[in-house]
């Protein structure tokens, strides 16, 4: 069933009006980022500085660990990240996680 011309364009504002009041919001917190930023002087190297480590990285990412779990071929896990699909495999056939710790 088609919509009428009326009912299309009071879903147009309806959708103008959310849309401005999004916009809003994210002025709010573009002048908030540059109050400080005024505020202390900030550069850009200082902000580049800050931004390290973020983005769900924490602040161990890219530091080599000793592994944790190896098996029989060799394969070895530091206990990090998702699990390897070997050890994965090898629960799955009944195995303990606890029998690939390295002592």
């Amino acid at each position: 069933m088609a919509k009428s011309l009326e009912a299309i364009r009071k879903q147009i504002a309806k959708l103008e009006a959310a849309a401005k009041k999004h916009e809003k919001a994210n002025t709010k917190g573009i002048k908030a980022a540059a109050k400080v930023i005024s505020k202390y002087k900030l550069t850009m190297s200082d902000l580049k500085e800050a931004m390290k480590g973020q983005g769900g990285r924490g602040p161990l990412a890219g530091k080599t660990v000793a592994p944790k779990y190896r098996d029989k071929d060799g394969n070895t896990w530091s206990g990090r990240g998702n699990t390897p699909r070997w050890l994965v495999a090898a629960e799955k056939a009944g195995k303990k996680r606890q029998s690939f710790l390295i002592h």
